[in-house]
């Protein structure tokens, strides 16, 4: 049986590798180095005076160290993009394309070097499942829901690529590309391209990924359609109607007011107390829209008001703070009564 080509992050351990004291070996470091998690802050912040003292400490060539430093500080780069990106998509347009629903994701979330090759398994009637960066991001990997079966790849092409310091790994459900020298981005998603076109069209359309992840996707983008629907939309006449009908207020200042194309999205308002404190309530339009935040992304937030009470010396008072209204089937309630 053939055995798997060891990458970087194989080669780059311990007999025990648990946990490696790594401030015994460098002064500067200040904290205790465990393979899965320290070992990726160590190498996205070397530089160049670290290689040595590095590949003494994991028994590696310097130029191993540096090609692990440019895959784990490329990879950063790149996770930070896709973060800004999602977050992006998350608040301007959250609906999905019908691939994005098949496959549980938004394209904005499979790693770049990936998502093209993604796509054109799924083309092609793969189904995927899993895809991006393993170890240091010296391999590549996408895997599948079904078993691969006999992949026969055209010679030729494996050479070239092992003449550029790569290796081709298929499992029985995984396709694994790992490197041995540093390769830029585009040059990967080249790779992946020519990979794919060696594979046969097994002529039927790729099925929905059935991970548990995907899975609750696809029930957030169910609760998101009705929140971009025109009947979600609720008119400032309305809103005022339920600060005055439902909340009982009858004397406020805006604050705030946010409209996006479809309407009414935050209403802030200030209502005061003749002792000097004052309370703050602010509607949210559900769903997702410029007036949310990007730490919201994740969960499909409802039709709500909240209140932050101040007392007269400006401090925030608990126990008047919290959800007042929402809106739930089709009708506003006081919060306190909702499960009624």
């Amino acid at each position: 049986m053939k055995q798997p080509t060891p990458n970087l992050s194989e080669e780059i351990q311990t007999e025990d590798n648990k946990f490696i004291v790594w401030k015994e070996k460098h002064p500067k470091a200040e904290f205790v180095l465990s393979f899965d998690n320290g070992i990726i802050e160590i190498l996205r912040d070397a530089n160049s005076e670290d290689f040595e003292i590095m590949a003494d400490f994991f028994n590696v060539s310097t130029e191993q160290i540096e090609v692990a430093v440019k895959f784990v500080q490329e990879r950063e780069q790149i996770y930070e993009k896709m973060k800004q990106d999602i977050e992006l998509r998350w608040v301007e347009n959250p609906l999905t394309s019908q691939e994005e629903l098949d496959m549980g994701v938004y394209i904005e979330s499979i790693e770049p070097q990936v998502s093209e090759a993604v796509l054109s398994f799924r083309k092609k009637g793969y189904n995927t499942s899993t895809s991006g960066s393993c170890g240091l991001g010296d391999k590549q990997r996408i895997g599948f829901e079904d078993e691969l079966g006999d992949i026969v790849l055209d010679e030729k092409f494996i050479e070239e690529l092992k003449e550029k310091g790569v290796n081709v790994e298929i499992g029985d459900k995984i396709i694994d590309l790992i490197f041995k020298k540093f390769t830029p981005l585009q040059e990967i998603i080249k790779i992946w391209d020519e990979l794919i076109s060696f594979l046969p069209d097994l002529d039927t359309k790729a099925e929905e990924c059935s991970a548990p992840r995907a899975k609750r996707f696809r029930e957030n983008q169910n609760k998101l359609k009705y929140f971009e629907s025109p009947e979600s939309v609720h008119s400032k006449e309305k809103i005022k109607s339920v600060f005055e009908n439902l909340l009982g207020l009858d004397d406020w200042e805006t604050l705030e007011e946010i409209n996006d194309e479809r309407g009414l999205c935050v209403w802030s308002i200030k209502a005061s107390n003749k002792d000097g404190s004052h309370k703050e309530y602010e509607y949210k339009r559900g769903g997702m829209h410029k007036g949310r935040k990007p730490s919201e992304i994740g969960h499909v937030p409802q039709d709500d008001i909240y209140c932050e009470a101040i007392d007269k010396d400006g401090r925030m008072d608990f126990d008047e703070m919290g959800l007042v209204a929402i809106y739930k089937d089709k009708v506003w309630r006081n919060a306190e009564k909702s499960d009624e």
